[in-house]
């Protein structure tokens, strides 16, 4: 028998409680042996901007086919809708609140569709946990082979969220950005795509403080100074070489910030 495609889960729901679980109970009672992975569940309580990066940033790792279960909902029970992307062999379950922008923006082609087909939800349906009710219903009957288009219409329209900005180096400008991460170490991850080595002329400026000095990587930044950086995801970080860059900076997720190239 062919394999069903993984369900990878990602939620601000954290590990406490027992909705994590109660999302994984509902998706093997409906396709039992469906593997189900956990991306995170450590997004900050509605923080679409951090949840729509984390997706952004991690998908294109996993297998071709694998359905991913987003759920930063703080509309959660009101008229927004529940949507499916499908794009690039993935496919995306998410509230329609802009935490899937990131990621229609890095697919070639993509196709949107609103969930609203009731025979794929649980009967019983709970205004303030369509993560069990809904979502993962309907991702385990997509393991099961249900196509995209059975959930619903098609739609082209959706709410829009945080965006890159890609930066060129071949001309001076001034870009206007934000913080779309903090990590555990401290690093700001801002919405600046950068390809290759960043070049030595860029000027950021994070509130009152300028930042200048730009390295390659961590361990060749002097200490306690502040400096930029191409990240893993190919983001600019600001970051403190063996420091905390969001603590020495007063920094917070969604801060604007600017680039002068």
């Amino acid at each position: 028998m062919r394999a069903r495609p993984m369900i990878a889960l990602l939620t601000d729901f954290g590990m406490s409680d027992p909705y994590v679980g109660s999302m994984k109970g509902v998706i093997s009672a409906i396709a039992p042996g469906t593997p189900i992975v956990d991306l995170s569940h450590e997004v900050l309580p509605q923080n679409i901007t951090q949840g729509g990066y984390f997706l952004w940033s991690c998908y294109k790792y996993f297998p071709a086919g694998t359905i991913f279960v987003c759920i930063v909902d703080p509309g959660v029970g009101t008229g927004r809708r529940v949507l499916c992307v499908e794009g690039a062999g993935y496919r995306f379950l998410g509230p329609d609140n802009g935490l899937m922008q990131l990621v229609v923006d890095s697919l070639a082609r993509s196709s949107i569709f609103t969930v609203e087909n009731r025979r794929y939800f649980r009967k019983e349906i709970s205004p303030t946990f369509h993560g069990r009710d809904i979502f993962a219903p309907v991702a385990a009957h997509l393991s099961r082979g249900v196509p995209a288009a059975s959930l619903g219409s098609r739609t082209k329209s959706f709410a829009p969220g945080e965006r890159l900005v890609q930066i060129s180096e071949r001309r001076k400008r001034l870009y206007q950005g934000s913080i779309l991460h903090i990590d555990r170490f401290g690093n700001l991850i801002s919405n600046f795509l950068a390809k290759g080595r960043l070049p030595s002329n860029l000027l950021l400026h994070l509130g009152r403080r300028a930042i200048h000095q730009t390295f390659r990587t961590y361990g060749e930044a002097r200490e306690k100074t502040p400096f930029l950086v191409a990240g893993s995801s190919g983001l600019i970080e600001i970051s403190i070489r063996n420091g905390n860059a969001a603590r020495s900076l007063h920094a917070r997720i969604g801060q604007a910030i600017t680039l002068k190239t």
